[in-house]
């Protein structure tokens, strides 16, 4: 990934946080048919005892991405952030052009399949427990056993674990001081955009002596 010294992120809990905050990945393994693509919610953990960070996560047994996974060939995960168009107006500088200000992690490894079933359910488990226990009335699994098994064998579970990993916050930092508040008050008033005008915020706080 491209990335200009003035957007790169390498703070390991800045990565952790932000994949957690955006589970929902695009996966990409390339063989030499050429890349395949599957866009998935996945589960990242990294226990205390790790000095790793994990993906887990399952594509549909018809899906034949997983037959890639164990390959010789790293997969990717791009976990996409906020993002936004940057009107030049929102600038109190002069002649600076249009531009497009956005977050994303990219995340390396080799996903492999996940043969045992106790640790497919257990995935599935906490894929549902990740999304249902901030609701304030989550959805609990009673789903008959028999239907269950069905299910299960209609998908193929995978973990990664992470071998490399690329930040690229590009929220404006190359800008003069003025040009980056003007371009995040155009992001909280004009855009709406709060989440990618809270990001900004914080990195720009943290920059600023």
């Amino acid at each position: 990934m491209y990335t200009p010294t003035h957007f790169t992120e390498e703070d390991p809990e800045t990565l952790y946080a932000f994949m957690r905050d955006y589970p929902f990945a695009t996966l990409v393994t390339h063989d030499e048919s050429g890349p395949t693509a599957s866009h998935i919610p996945v589960e990242v953990t990294k226990s205390p005892d790790e000095d790793h960070i994990r993906i887990l996560g399952h594509v549909a047994r018809a899906n034949s991405h997983w037959e890639l996974f164990g390959s010789a060939t790293r997969s990717l995960f791009i976990f996409h952030g906020p993002h936004e168009y940057i009107s030049p107006a929102w600038y109190p500088s002069q002649n600076l052009v249009p531009t497009w200000n956005y977050a994303v992690v990219h995340a390396y490894g080799f996903p492999k399949v996940i043969e045992e079933s106790t640790e497919v359910r257990s995935l599935l488990e906490s894929l549902v427990n990740r999304f249902e226990s901030p609701r304030p009335d989550p959805w609990n699994n009673d789903l008959d056993e028999d239907l269950m098994e069905r299910l299960q064998a209609t998908i193929v579970g995978f973990e990664c674990k992470v071998e490399e990993i690329q930040g690229k916050f590009k929220l404006g930092q190359n800008r003069r001081l003025a040009d980056q508040e003007g371009a995040l008050t155009g992001l909280e008033s004009e855009a709406a955009n709060l989440e990618l005008a809270g990001l900004t915020r914080k990195r720009l706080q943290e920059d600023t002596p």
